[in-house]
């Protein structure tokens, strides 16, 4: 995505408008507090939200977003509960031709001390439901959740295990959402994210929004690569949400339990860290990553 001026709040005549929130020296507990409040038209007066945009807040510090804990200041920054929150605030960034950064939970992602020049949204767009009924597609074998991409994926991973459903065992140990994982192909132990994606609901720049379908090829993916990073109007586009089907497999819980500990025993989990860092091979040939796994 190229760089784009620095986003501004206000706009001509027509314009999306913004609502924005200047920080004046509160903690992030209670921001966070204030958003979750205004999802369910509860927050306090003078911040209240309407049909005419997202609230967005100048100068966050982005430490706090990422599992690093380094950053500079977003220009602009937006904390999203729900698809519709997503595309809303999705669809302002890009209209004004700002620069813009859809985050899950900020790992794997190195900002700036100099701050990020454009419009940073949070994305916490957090459910996961079983499909039911006749069209389904629930098998003996197998059954399909709808996630938020926002959905923290090692808590995806443990719970849909501990379920006896196999397929993220792998995710018990992955910091992130749903959403960056779909978004590179996360996978670890011989699994991969993609095996298990049915379709993507992404929101695309206009705001609109579609569903991209495994089957239908609409979806191809690679070693830690999907259509998301390879240019093209997919990589313009925002992670919504996903339906995964998983295999039954009384086995999952304890594969899932392995892996934990095999992680928990081989890297501080509980410290600040950057996780496997290799230099590729360079040219045509495999990613380090790809190398060491076959």
């Amino acid at each position: 995505m190229g760089r784009a001026p620095p986003l501004q709040a206000g706009g001509g005549a027509g314009a999306p408008r913004w609502r924005l929130r200047r920080r004046r020296g509160r903690g992030p507990g209670r921001a966070c507090a204030r958003q979750a409040k205004a999802a369910t038209g509860c927050d306090e007066a003078g911040a209240q939200r309407d049909g005419a945009g997202v609230e967005f807040e100048s100068n966050r510090s982005l430490a706090q977003h990422s599992t690093y804990g380094i950053g500079g200041p977003a220009d602009m920054f937006a904390t999203v509960r729900t698809v519709e929150e997503l595309r809303r605030a999705y669809a302002q960034c890009m209209s004004r031709g700002a620069r813009t950064l859809v985050l899950g939970r900020g790992s794997n992602v190195l900002f700036d001390d100099a701050g990020f020049r454009g419009c940073v949204i949070e994305n916490r767009v957090d459910f996961c439901e079983r499909l039911e009924g006749a069209a389904s597609g629930d098998t003996a074998d197998r059954v399909r959740y709808h996630v938020g991409a926002g959905v923290p994926f090692n808590t995806l991973g443990t719970k849909l295990s501990a379920k006896g459903l196999t397929g993220l065992e792998f995710a018990c140990g992955i910091p992130g959402t749903l959403g960056g994982a779909i978004v590179m192909n996360a996978g670890a132990n011989g699994q991969e994210v993609a095996a298990v994606v049915e379709s993507v609901d992404v929101v695309m720049p206009d705001g609109g929004m579609r569903t991209l379908h495994a089957d239908k090829g609409e979806l191809p993916t690679g070693y830690r690569s999907t259509v998301f990073q390879r240019g093209g109007e997919y990589a313009r586009c925002a992670v919504a949400s996903a339906t995964l089907r998983l295999a039954r497999d009384t086995r999952a819980r304890d594969t899932q339990l392995t892996y934990a500990a095999q992680r928990k025993a081989s890297q501080p989990v509980t410290a600040r860290s950057c996780g496997c860092i290799f230099r590729n091979p360079g040219g045509d040939a495999p990613s380090a990553g790809a190398l060491i796994d076959q």
